[in-house]
């Protein structure tokens, strides 16, 4: 009698081993930052405000979060003066994380979670199909629910965080990636084939797609595309030479022309140069999302049709008065350092203006003269 129970209960058994097996990724998805827009607007301010040391001690706050740790990694980089790409701006991100990738570092328990999928799908079906009974059916049908929502909980939160951590890092490359012309960036075909880690294409790929169909196409960016392509190819640079350069920015020209009215097109320049190895050849097909990246990055060549724009409009001067100064501080109003208490020499008409730890960061750009700290705080 005994064992015939054991058998009419083998579903919800099916159904509690797969909320064990799938609560500790639930359970550890519970505890990672949402709000990585929230993080990355305070970054943002900080580095604009010229205060990457703050930006590191807010990631230093929540040093267990992928996003900090490699946003971290790339603050430390840029104070230390060194000059990246946009390529190494995410190679020096994904290095601090777990497994070198944003994939890897997001993936504790996640084989525990496919299991206890398959487990609680088994369990569901020999409760509909199965011939061992419904010996429990109400407890059955509680941990089914229990099951699937901490299931979807889980995986909802593993994909925000994963799109939160790829639009942070296009955010860092904005802040501190420079053009490099040895790298043709985001859009070089077979970009990513070493091994940069598991996460490295995904974040390449999110950097692609944001915003790729809105903005200005520009001949400069599709000569510097055309340029970046060949020399992938050939290994040579063709800027030295005239006519290679003359047979490219009249392709280029027509690139832009072409991509107004079409989502490609495509760009064939045979015999462009030549070197021991025989007549070389330039073949292409650009899309428009590659031209719209490349054009962000580089201004128009002077080969580029330039755009005219319209003439200005004589205005009247007017003069007005001027407010008068003060020569002395608002009342009750000062800056001190936050580390000796020091106060800070502002000009009265400047600290009128601050009104909160906002103004601080953006307006006050000096540091303190005894201690030499830039962490300041308002009195009133």
């Amino acid at each position: 009698m005994e064992a015939a129970h054991f058998l009419q209960d083998i579903p919800s058994l099916c159904m509690i081993t797969a909320c064990a097996l799938v609560f500790p990724r639930w359970l550890w998805m519970q505890f990672r930052m949402s709000n990585t827009d929230a993080f990355m607007n305070q970054i943002e301010k900080l580095v604009k405000a010229n205060n990457p040391e703050r930006a590191i001690k807010l990631c230093n706050a929540i040093p267990e979060e992928p996003i900090s740790q490699g946003t971290r990694a790339v603050l430390r980089a840029h104070m230390a003066g060194q000059k990246m790409n946009e390529t190494q701006v995410i190679d020096t991100f994904n290095e601090p994380l777990r497994g070198g990738s944003v994939l890897t570092c997001l993936s504790p328990f996640r084989l525990l979670k496919t299991i206890s999928f398959f487990v609680a799908v088994g369990g569901l079906l020999l409760h509909v199909f199965g011939s061992f009974g419904h010996h429990i059916v109400g407890g059955f049908w509680i941990t089914t629910l229990a099951f699937f929502v901490m299931f979807g909980s889980a995986t909802s939160n593993a994909n925000k965080l994963e799109n939160g951590i790829h639009k942070a890092v296009r955010r860092l490359m904005e802040l501190v990636s420079e053009p490099d012309e040895e790298d043709p960036g985001v859009d070089a075909e077979n970009e990513g084939s070493t091994n940069r880690g598991e996460g490295y294409l995904e974040i390449r790929e999110a950097y692609e797609d944001v915003e790729s169909s809105h903005g200005e196409i520009h001949a400069g960016g599709i000569e510097a595309l055309l340029l970046a392509t060949f020399k992938k190819e050939h290994g040579l640079d063709l800027k030295r030479d005239e006519n290679a350069m003359k047979r490219i920015r009249e392709a280029a020209q027509k690139v832009v022309v072409e991509l107004a009215g079409q989502p490609e097109t495509e760009v064939s320049l045979p015999f462009l140069t030549a070197d021991e190895r025989g007549p070389l050849h330039l073949q292409m097909v650009v899309d428009r999302r590659k031209a719209l990246v490349f054009s962000r990055r580089h201004v128009p060549a002077s080969g580029a049709i330039p755009t005219a724009p319209p003439a200005p409009v004589p205005m009247p001067e007017v003069s007005f008065p001027s407010a008068p100064s003060s020569s002395t501080q608002p009342a009750g109003k000062a800056v001190v350092c936050r580390n000796c208490s020091t106060p800070l020499p502002v000009e009265p008409e400047l600290l009128a203006q601050i009104e909160g730890e906002f103004d601080l960061w953006t307006k006050v750009k000096s540091r303190c003269p005894k201690c030499g700290g830039s962490f300041f705080e308002l009195q009133k």
